[in-house]
């Protein structure tokens, strides 16, 4: 019961740190969140039509611009992936298709998904790309990285 209640309290975090990120790359949260009734999985669901803000961006604009908008989608996706496969018989086949961002500041993503992981990634610059990947085996929240090199496979190593 108490591992239920930690498991629940980190999601929910990650969830508020994904809707913080979003808020500095929109400008805005339009509708304050309760966090008395904030449940993650609903929330989660709902962040599409958030993500359809972020992915509209006219693609003008400087590199910093590009990068916070690209970590922002990839971030609320990494927040959408636990929903996802819950709804999808754990599972992230169709993910990539149903979820992940397409595009995002003039950038296109890059999507892998099998039954257990999936992989969502961007180029930002030159030598930068941001990535996320998830295993479902390995029980772990997805991780936001920082990559020097292109992502080969379901890792973001």
């Amino acid at each position: 019961m108490e591992s239920d209640k930690k498991t629940t309290g980190k999601k929910v975090v990650i969830s508020i740190i994904a809707i913080i990120i979003l808020a500095f790359v929109i400008g805005g949260i339009n509708n304050p969140v309760n966090q008395d009734n904030f449940d993650v999985t609903e929330r989660a669901t709902d962040l599409s039509g958030d993500l359809d803000k972020v992915t509209n961006n006219d693609g003008e604009g400087n590199t910093k611009a590009s990068y916070n908008v690209i970590s922002g989608a990839i971030s609320i996706t990494r927040v959408k992936g636990p929903a996802f496969a819950k709804s999808n018989n754990n599972s992230y086949l169709g993910f990539c298709s149903k979820e992940a961002p397409k595009e995002a500041g003039g950038t296109k993503f890059e999507c892998i998904d099998s039954k257990t992981e999936y992989r969502l990634s961007a180029k930002v610059e030159n030598d930068l790309y941001i990535c996320t990947s998830h295993d479902l085996d390995s029980g772990k929240f997805a991780k936001l990285t920082e990559m020097k090199i292109p992502p080969v496979g379901y890792s973001c190593k």
